[in-house]
């Protein structure tokens, strides 16, 4: 029996028709903007940017004026492991293109010479993480450091590290930006400098509020995932697929014993929402790990490795979408660890990833081959007393733990 759409919660959107508005006070230079950034972990793979001032709408295109400063707040919880970057192009250094940098312009500007081109300045404890850096002072002070070397390890640290030195500071973590340069009307992009594909668009506006470029939605920006009925229930990515009678895996109860002798307080029974998003998440893994056997070694490696790696970071988000219960995690070691989960592993798919293009090996999915049939492929069932088998010979079906 397949999840119905009329379990879903509510999905908040991704882009939305209007651009998103900082909340701003004073005028001209002295005129100083906020945005303050969450994580939607379960909007993709990765998850996706929310903004307060944005309301639930899911990497919002921002506006932002030239001359004003611009408060880029990185406090909440969900931004661990996802510091804001911007860049001309979408992803940045992922993809190898220009970012917003104190000698780094598209205009033609002088400001290289003296490194004052417009970039985020990066603040910890209230207090500028780079040194001499400041395009928005006048005059402009140049220099190569802004912050970013100091600003980006502080997010790959462990959760609880990262979590000490916010709370530690005045200020906690915040980017600041005012753009300066007055030939640059095409729209630029924020983005995450750990996790790829997770940009979104900002569009230059003048005093009075006008989009300054003549070229509307230029450069262009890939399209934003949008998850099934089934993965928003499930908080996972890219399961729908793979529910029973997807013909992907045997139905019935493919990795879970249900016999008659099971504990039924530990068992859900099959048409319960965890039973099936737990059997859609497991059939994508057990799917993806079916590939072809690369005479690389590491590749091979990483063709299995990237859904095992999958489906963890499902089983994460499945249990943060149900909530943890915190009567069972009073000090909170098991929700950082399903954090660490999702965050952590998300960043080694991302790297394996690049690495298997890097040396012009076929992806985990091109290397995917064939799916596994009841004939071909049986789960074994027994009791929680005795020892259970996870694979039978092609031949063997039902329980074979007596």
């Amino acid at each position: 029996m397949k999840l119905q759409s009329t379990l879903a919660i509510a999905w908040l959107g991704v882009a939305s028709a209007e651009n998103c508005k900082a909340s701003c006070s004073g005028i001209g230079s002295e005129k100083i903007c906020t945005f303050t950034s969450e994580l939607d972990l379960f909007a993709s793979e990765t998850g996706y940017y929310r903004f307060k001032e944005c309301g639930d709408t899911i990497m919002p295109t921002l506006e932002m004026e030239r001359g004003a400063t611009y408060r880029f707040v990185q406090n909440d919880d969900t931004n661990w492991m996802h510091p804001l970057g911007f860049a001309y192009f979408p992803d940045g250094a992922h993809e190898g293109v220009d970012e917003l940098e104190p000698g780094i312009t598209q205009t033609g500007s002088s400001c290289v010479a003296d490194n004052t081109c417009q970039a985020p300045r990066y603040m910890i404890n209230g207090e500028f993480a780079g040194t001499t850096y400041d395009n928005a002072a006048l005059p402009a002070v140049g220099g190569d450091d802004f912050g970013l070397d100091v600003y980006e390890p502080l997010f790959a640290k462990s959760r609880e590290e990262w979590q000490e030195t916010r709370e530690d500071s005045s200020g906690g973590y915040e980017v600041h930006l005012t753009l300066t340069d007055p030939l640059q009307t095409a729209d630029m992009f924020y983005f995450c400098h750990i996790h790829t594909k997770m940009s979104g668009r900002i569009v230059v506006v003048d005093a009075a509020g006008n989009p300054v470029n003549p070229t509307p939605g230029a450069p262009a920006l890939y399209s934003h995932y949008i998850p099934s009925a089934f993965d928003r229930t499930c908080g996972t990515f890219d399961t729908d697929g793979f529910q029973r009678g997807s013909g992907k895996c045997p139905n019935g109860n493919f990795m879970f014993c249900s016999d008659d002798n099971a504990d039924d307080a530990d068992h859900n029974a099959e048409g319960s929402n965890f039973n099936q998003c737990m059997y859609a998440m497991d059939c994508h893994m057990q799917h993806g790990m079916r590939t072809a056997l690369s005479a690389d070694p590491m590749a091979a490696f990483m063709h299995q490795m990237i859904p095992h790696h999958q489906n963890a970071v499902n089983m994460a988000k499945l249990l943060l979408k149900m909530g943890v219960d915190e009567a069972k995690d009073a000090e909170g070691e098991v929700e950082s660890m399903l954090y660490n989960i999702v965050n952590v592993q998300n960043n080694q798919i991302n790297m394996m990833r690049g690495w298997l293009a890097e040396h012009d090996h076929v992806s985990s999915t091109e290397a995917q081959c064939g799916s596994f049939s009841d004939e071909m492929y049986s789960p074994v069932c027994c009791s929680a007393a005795k020892r259970r088998l996870l694979f039978g010979s092609p031949k063997q079906v039902g329980c074979l733990c007596n």
